[in-house]
């Protein structure tokens, strides 16, 4: 008995057929878990860089979720309410940290790779399985983004369960498994809505799809249809019907105002970005841009996202297309099928990329997509091995070359392991010191060193500065000073840009709770300079008019001290300066002289 997988030709899934091939898939599967375990032990402190906004935005709204705060209706959030709670309720148990934040996002991100691991294994041998799931663990590698994680992790359960519901014909269960891929895409929205939203959708083409071939094709041309609609009209009416019960709770009650803030869709802070004529046209220069703009030095194309993930996304579509055309135009196969699931979802959860073109939107696209270009090559190997099987020699011949090719993908798979972990623990040590940033909650190795110069000056001197218990402001958006000093945001919202469209009233709102709370102390970035990048605009030039003659009328500029540096336009990662603002009726304390 042969120990490969053997395949199933009225599925097209790959199924284990000896206690041999079910030791080796165990072996695969404790083998990802220790790849998972030995990249987490060589990058676990390694942050990459520390964005005031963005990733102050993550820690703050976890602090807020740790105090029980509600999002939407306590603070501004763009994101589904759920990952605040997550990580907020790590830190309930554990105290707020770092540490904590990249322990549970790796417990997670290690979750989904194991169901992306059992979603491949239904199309691919198990070392190209192992390798597709480990390409998408190591997508999530370093940490750019927490809020992600959440959203891969159900997406990749709602794969799973849809490919399910594709291979069992038993009815009972094929509604099982439907359901519990509709209550996994309302965990996905509950982490991004907009993207949750687009894959249910591409789910729903899929399942009519899917529904149509299975039709009665004797029953009248009505009945059909019926026939051919009930499992996508059932799945997306209940996911949409439970995705607004499950949201419910948290916009209601919440002012029309501050739901725009955090639903910006159909304003202009998505309507900036170019009509669909101008994304459609900026697309191919973006992927020129990110491909030969970078050098291409073999470390940055193993490591740089930015020039691989545009590629990835049209060959893996292109390849997941070319894959499900039989099924879709001719014969049916179940392989065909779950390529077609597979390719709808990439296409579908581009939508943001084609519009931001950032690499961190494609993290929806590498994880509930296993990665269709991996799969698709490794299916063409598959393939291929099956013909050196079936043909041109006698039947055992085949299965040893099938079985010689496992074990030489297995063996390049270890060695490839093995020296991509000499590699990083070449790159861990030695260290730059000044690149640590240290601090209440926080210890990370960022960078530039200028930046973490600035983040920690100007966090030690509020700090010194204020009362625990006292509220500050940082526009125009950097919420990392209200996590390093513990002080609390004194308006409601978190960024104030151009592209937010904050209305006259908006902007009152602000001045009033400012002057209610008594805000002393108001940060202003170089960031507020940005009036040459699209949508951003510049304070007090191109928007926030009524904040910025607040500011001028009731506070003077107290740190630095004139001339002070303040370079624009400023890089987010890099050159970011900090001015501090003191109330003209209260005296400046010593920390800010």
């Amino acid at each position: 008995m042969s120990n490969s997988p053997q395949d199933s030709e009225s599925t097209g899934v790959i199924v284990t057929a000896s206690p041999l091939a079910r030791s080796e898939e165990v072996a695969w599967l404790l083998g990802l878990l220790l790849s998972c375990a030995l990249f987490t032990l060589f990058l676990y402190d390694r942050h990459g860089s520390l964005v005031p906004g963005d990733h102050g935005r993550d820690l703050h709204a976890y602090e807020l979720g740790r105090l029980g705060r509600t999002p939407y209706r306590d603070y501004q959030w763009k994101y589904g309410p759920l990952m605040p709670y997550v990580f907020g309720g790590a830190w309930r148990v554990t105290g707020r940290g770092l540490d904590t934040l990249r322990a549970a996002y790796l417990a997670l991100l290690t979750a989904s790779a194991l169901v992306l691991y059992f979603v491949a294994r239904r199309l691919l041998p198990a070392p190209l399985a192992f390798l597709a799931s480990i390409a998408s663990f190591a997508h999530g590698q370093p940490f750019h983004t927490f809020n992600h994680v959440g959203g891969t992790l159900a997406g990749s359960v709602a794969t799973l369960f849809l490919l399910r519901w594709l291979e069992d014909p038993r009815r009972p269960r094929r509604r099982l498994a439907l359901a519990c891929a509709c209550a996994a895409q309302v965990v996905f929205a509950l982490v991004k809505l907009n993207m949750a939203g687009a894959v249910s959708l591409a789910h729903c083409f899929f399942l009519l799809r899917v529904g149509w071939r299975e039709r009665d094709r004797e029953a009248n041309p009505a009945a059909a249809l019926a026939q051919a609609l009930r499992a996508p009209v059932a799945y997306g009416l209940s996911w949409l019907v439970a995705t607004l019960c499950a949201y419910l709770p948290f916009v209601a009650g919440v002012s029309r105002s501050h739901l725009l803030q955090c639903f910006p869709w159909g304003t202009r802070q998505l309507v900036e970005h170019g009509s669909p004529w101008d994304i459609a046209f900026r697309f191919p220069e973006e992927l020129w841009a990110h491909a030969f703009g970078t050098s291409l030095l073999p470390w940055d194309l193993v490591f740089s996202r930015d020039c691989l993930c545009p590629f990835l996304l049209v060959l893996g579509v292109s390849g997941g297309l070319v894959l499900s055309a039989r099924y879709v135009l001719g014969s049916a196969n179940a392989a065909g099928a779950a390529f077609l699931l597979l390719t709808l979802q990439a296409a579908f959860a581009a939508h943001e990329f084609l519009q931001l073109s950032t690499h961190y939107s494609l993290f929806y696209f590498v994880a509930p997509s296993v990665n269709p270009l991996v799969l698709a090559l490794g299916h063409k190997l598959v393939a291929r091995c099956r013909e050196l099987r079936r043909g041109g020699g006698d039947a055992k011949t085949g299965a040893g070359r099938l079985a010689a090719a496992n074990r030489a993908a297995t063996s390049v798979l270890c060695a490839a392991l093995g020296a991509g972990l000499l590699v990083a623990h070449a790159v861990r040590v030695p260290v730059d010191a000044e690149r640590w940033l240290d601090g209440p909650g926080i210890r990370a190795y960022c960078g530039p060193t200028d930046t973490l110069a600035v983040i920690e000056e100007v966090a030690r001197r509020v700090r010194g500065a204020t009362r625990p218990d006292e509220p500050i402001v940082a526009f125009p958006f950097d919420p990392l000073y209200y996590y390093l000093t513990g002080r609390e945001n004194g308006i409601y919202p978190e960024e104030v840009f151009e592209e937010s469209d904050l209305s006259l009233e908006d902007e009152e709102e602000c001045i009033r709770a400012m002057e209610a709370r008594g805000v002393r102390c108001v940060l202003l970035s170089n960031a507020a300079l940005w009036e040459d990048q699209r949508g951003l605009g510049a304070f007090g030039k191109t928007y926030a008019f009524r904040l910025a003659a607040y500011l001028d009328e009731r506070y003077r500029l107290v740190w630095p001290p004139p001339p002070a540096y303040f370079p624009r336009p400023p890089n987010e990662v890099s050159l970011h300066r900090v001015l501090i603002w003191w109330r003209q009726d209260e005296e400046v304390p010593a920390a800010l002289k």
